[in-house]
């Protein structure tokens, strides 16, 4: 008797050994391909810095004479009534391109961003007189000046990436002579937000977001989206405000967007293990775009067309669904269960 309780007792002893050091070597595998994921992290940086540097010093020998002094704005703004003179000498579709770029980066408050708005509003009077400092006036003005004037202005892109790469390196990307940029790069606007203060919203964030709201009215006003006779109620109300949700839908997800500029909402359908997309820095026309995880490419968020980054250089683009809208109780009342 005393012999089958012992050989029970190692029975369990050994099968928890095993237990314990298959977990060790769990935990071991774990940090092993922490490890190798930090260490292609290092790899990436560092060929990234390598490549870097030699091209924005290519990108910066490369500049006329126009971008410098717009650069010096920035950097050496007690010459600004010179260079502001300068400017105005030579101005043109090119120097409106510049204009509006460098000032959402000028000091608020500071004479050269002050002297550059009276500069760019009295160059393009009077059709300008009743544009506010949002600039967004000014840039469909440019647009439609660009559509008569074509002006050769080879070293635009380089101008591009060099500011940018001060306001934030990793704007650079997206501009420069190898630029991935489907667009003419004048149509993709920066909004004045740096990316890193854009933080990427997680699936768990949006879940944490949503247990703090209300439940649904019967008659609040929802988007259902439709894909192989699926169908995926999406509240109205807080897309408006939460930005592009995320939800699970038909084996993979449903991301919806609403567009404040065409007050509609967009539908795009993503396979399993797909990027994260979250608003970016940048906006197309009056299109805010997104950016994804992944590449780091910049998506219109409303064709799901990727506009700049590696996905713009392989034409990806987004499969958009049908919507179509209801409300909730309705909705509710034909799926019972």
């Amino acid at each position: 008797m005393h012999k089958k309780w012992l050989i029970a007792l190692i029975g369990i002893c050994g099968t928890a050994a095993l237990a314990e050091f298959g977990y060790l070597m769990y935990l071991h595998q774990q940090d092993l391909d922490a490890h190798a994921k930090k260490m292609s992290y290092i790899t990436t940086w560092k060929d990234d810095m390598i490549k870097t540097a030699p091209r924005a010093r290519k990108q910066i020998a490369e500049l006329e004479g126009i971008d410098r002094d717009f650069l010096n704005l920035i950097s050496a703004p007690a010459d600004a009534q010179r260079l502001i003179a300068s400017i105005a000498s030579n101005w043109d579709v090119r120097a409106l391109r510049r204009s509006l770029d460098v000032l959402p980066v000028l000091q608020d408050g500071s004479a050269a961003k002050t002297d550059l708005l009276a500069l760019v509003a009295k160059k393009t009077r009077p059709q300008s007189a009743s544009f506010d400092e949002t600039l967004s006036d000014w840039y469909q003005f440019l647009w439609e000046q660009e559509k008569v004037q074509q002006p050769k202005d080879p070293s635009y892109a380089d101008f591009r990436a060099v500011l940018y790469r001060d306001v934030d390196p990793h704007f650079a990307m997206y501009f420069g002579n190898d630029r991935l940029c489907t667009p003419p790069i004048s149509q993709i606007r920066w909004l004045g937000i740096p990316h890193r203060a854009l933080k990427v919203r997680t699936q768990t964030d949006r879940a944490a977001d949503d247990s703090d709201l209300p439940p649904l009215a019967d008659a609040d006003e929802i988007v259902i989206a439709e894909r192989q006779h699926e169908e995926l109620p999406v509240p109205l109300a807080r897309l408006k405000t939460a930005g592009p949700t995320r939800q699970d839908f038909a084996g993979g997800h449903i991301m919806a967007i609403f567009c404040p500029s065409k007050n509609a909402v967009s539908l795009f359908y993503l396979p399993p293990k797909s990027p994260l997309f979250s608003p970016s820095a940048f906006a197309y026309k009056g299109d805010w775009l997104l950016v994804d995880d992944k590449t780091q490419s910049l998506w219109s968020s409303t064709t799901g067309e990727a506009i700049a980054g590696p996905a713009a250089a392989t034409g990806e683009k987004l499969e958009m669904i049908a919507g179509r809208a209801g409300k909730w109780g309705q909705w509710k009342a034909a799926h019972k269960g």
